[in-house]
């Protein structure tokens, strides 16, 4: 079975096959409320929606996680303020694998942001590549790929679902591709040269479509309509709440935004003239893409972005599985790049 998965810091997607789910990266203690009174036994009034993990190296975890630990626990919605620790990520995977009922041997590709791509990507082959429970059921991952989060975007446009090239790979095999990672609390940029990535030429931006969200549930208590930013989502799809036109105060925010990523991007982005296209993904691509488009030239949103890098990191997947095939069967199956590449160069674009 393989899994994509991408543990952000507002939210965690998971994805096997067709089937994905998303949700909070929030993670709570267990609820110890009862009521007691009735037969003189007590019992929970939360029901049973903590996640039970037990790993060799932590033992036995057990929390409640996205709206059921902002329901049940003694937490705050303060993601971005709060460091994720190893524990936290293999918690929010877990719940993901038990929410989509995936257990037993598995190859999973997990993002990682890409300014902590170097630091994080052995602690975390090391931390999955091994067996553990969930719920009781048995987890073993055969294989641990850890890519920069923007990564799986472009593996996503490049290669189909079976890890085949599409159409329009040319863009990508053998040309320097942008990618604009827009998430909830930063914006990641990365350059792949011939799908190689380059660590010279990675941005990490302290801004994204949640200091929009800052913005407009600020506003609204100055109107005397008091939310918190993860409270105004429909609001600002909606451009207004209860009568109160927030048209004007998105529209800000988001020119705050665009300036600040396009100013510190583009410095960096020194040979932009040479890349075949730039892409804007994550679910910030929704607020800030259109607007990108008209200062930027060869800008594309990515489609479904706030999905496009976990379906990318399922196709990465895939294409290592026809890669591999074709070197141990050279009569066999073959990944068919169609003379995009040699056979040397192809392991060559597997290299991160």
């Amino acid at each position: 079975m393989r899994v994509g998965c991408d543990v952000g810091r507002a939210r965690t997607k998971v994805a096997v096959r067709e089937e994905r789910v998303m949700f909070d990266s929030i993670i709570g203690a267990r609820s110890t409320t009862t009521f007691t009174g009735i037969a003189d036994k007590a019992f929970s009034l939360n029901g049973s929606t903590s996640v039970v993990v037990e790993h060799p190296r932590f033992g036995e975890l057990e929390y409640e996680v996205g709206e059921n630990a902002l329901a049940h626990s003694a937490t705050t919605w303060a993601p971005r303020h709060r460091e994720q620790l190893e524990q936290d990520v293999l918690v929010l995977l877990s719940y993901g694998l038990r929410e989509l009922q995936v257990f037993g041997s598995l190859d999973l590709c997990i993002g990682t942001p890409a300014a902590f791509y170097d630091a994080q990507k052995g602690v975390l082959e090391d931390l999955f590549t091994q067996a553990w429970f969930v719920d009781g059921h048995e987890v073993i991952v055969s294989s641990a790929i850890v890519l920069p989060q923007p990564v799986g975007t472009a593996w996503g446009l490049a290669v189909d679902i079976v890890g085949k090239p599409r159409p329009g790979a040319k863009a990508f095999f053998g040309k320097k591709v942008g990618i604009l990672d827009v998430g909830e609390y930063s914006t990641d940029a990365i350059v792949l040269d011939n799908m190689r990535y380059q660590a010279n030429r990675v941005v990490t931006i302290e801004y994204g479509c949640g200091k929009v969200a800052e913005v407009v549930a600020a506003y609204l208590t100055s109107q005397g309509y008091p939310r918190l930013p993860h409270q105004v989502g429909q609001a600002i799809l909606d451009r207004e709440l209860a009568g109160i036109d927030l048209e004007d105060v998105i529209e800000e925010a988001v020119s705050d935004g665009i300036r600040a990523i396009l100013s510190e991007v583009g410095a960096r982005w020194d040979d932009m003239p040479e890349y075949s296209r730039i892409v804007v993904t994550g679910g910030g691509a929704y607020l800030f893409g259109q607007r990108i488009k008209q200062v930027w030239n060869k800008v594309e949103i990515a489609a479904l972005p706030e999905w496009a890098n976990v379906q990318g990191y399922l196709a990465f997947l895939m294409f290592l599985d026809r890669f591999q095939c074709s070197e141990s069967d050279s009569g066999g199956c073959n990944i068919g790049l169609g003379g995009l590449a040699s056979q040397r160069d192809q392991l060559s674009m597997l290299r991160i």
